[in-house]
């Protein structure tokens, strides 16, 4: 399997490319993003590039944030990801 493939169900990767696409379909910044989760846009960038996970806490968060369920941010959206570039 190439890396490219991996990356597609490497968790991280996934939660991070779903939380990037939630954002752009709400039209929300990172910055934005990270003040209504009370947190620096830092961890908003971590969690996008896969270079932190969230926690099922944060994942609520999110959810609640950006009007998607928890769990959602858990599932590969390839059209959804290839349509907003993310």
């Amino acid at each position: 399997m190439s890396a490219v493939d991996d990356s597609k169900t490497d968790r991280r990767v996934i939660a991070g490319r779903n939380i990037k696409l939630a954002r752009a379909k709400a039209g929300v910044s990172q910055r934005q993003l990270a003040c209504l989760l009370d947190r620096e846009q830092h961890h908003v960038s971590e969690w996008e590039t896969g270079k932190h996970e969230p926690s099922q806490r944060w994942l609520e968060q999110l959810a609640e944030a950006l009007g998607q369920d928890w769990h959602w941010f858990l599932v590969p959206h390839e059209d959804e990801w290839d349509a907003y570039g993310v």
